[in-house]
Formats: C-alpha cells, structure tokens, sequence
C-alpha cells in the first residue's frame, strides 16, 4: 500500500513531459496539470527527482491553506473533507 502523497506524486510524474535544451546543456521536465511545476538539471534522473520534490511540496503547501483535497486529484476522492478539515 501507497501513502496518498507517494500515489500522488507517481501519477504526477507519469503526466511529465521532458525536453533537453542544448542551449543550457540540462534536461526541462514540466507537468501540463500542474500549472508551475517546472524543473531543470543536467541529468533526465535529476529533474524527475526535482520535479518530485516541487510536487510534494506543493501539496503539503496546498493542504495547509486548506484546499480541498478532493481539488487535488482523484488519488484523493475518497477522503471525507469534513473529517479531514477538522484534523
């Protein structure tokens, strides 16, 4: 079994799109459904561990503001708000 965060991040990367940029010698990794999600580093490994980083961050700063879970993702969908917005 997966924690929501790790599921959430895996199903992130799957949607990544990935470029080399000869101008700057680095590979660009992004995820269209996660507008702001970019990152750059010399290895195609290295801005997928990037990448993975921004979105969990990003997620934990997402849920501290008190988005709805369920806004998220679907990893997400079967959480009760209610019970989660009291915690």
């Amino acid at each position: 079994m997966k924690l929501l965060t790790q599921q959430y991040v895996e199903n992130r990367l799957a949607q990544a799109a990935y470029e080399y940029d000869k101008a700057v010698k680095a590979w660009v990794g992004w995820i269209d459904s996660v507008p702001g999600v970019i990152a750059q580093a010399k290895t195609l490994e290295g801005v997928r561990n990037d990448l993975a980083e921004i979105l969990e961050e990003r997620l934990i700063a997402s849920l501290r503001q008190g988005t709805n879970p369920k806004k998220l993702g679907s990893e997400f969908s079967h959480l009760n708000v209610k019970a989660f917005a009291a915690a």
